[in-house]
């Protein structure tokens, strides 16, 4: 059974479980989105080959620009991940997902992060 029959929030009709966000875009009004990305971290510690950051992506092996451009050095200060989540929960954002150009579990903050996530009701 997948994803989709067995969690319906997870389908192609999502929105329709957010009547108050459909009530919003008729009216013309901005509306928080349901769900964000957060990218705290562009390390990694693993070595993907599937990995569109890697600087050997793809068949031919070749370094891809995706790779060139991220800075591997780049992390969200502590106190701007927490400003962030304050803000997501003020703005009434339900969800969040850690992913990035890094592996997010590396990122020397991620318990407090998942912890006021989880605080927050995000």
């Amino acid at each position: 059974m997948s994803d989709q029959q067995t969690h319906p929030a997870y389908g192609t009709h999502k929105i329709l479980r957010h009547p108050e966000k459909l009530d919003a875009l008729k009216d013309g009004k901005v509306s928080a989105p349901i769900a964000v990305r957060v990218k705290p971290e562009n390390l990694c510690d693993h070595s993907c080959h599937f990995c569109s950051y890697a600087t050997g992506f793809g068949d031919n092996m070749e370094p891809n620009l995706l790779a060139q451009l991220v800075k591997k050095r780049d992390r969200i200060p502590e106190s701007k991940m927490m400003e962030i989540l304050t803000d997501f929960r003020e703005m009434g954002v339900r969800g969040v997902t850690y992913s990035g150009g890094g592996e997010p579990l590396i990122y020397p903050h991620i318990t407090e992060s998942l912890k006021r996530t989880l605080d927050y009701g995000l």
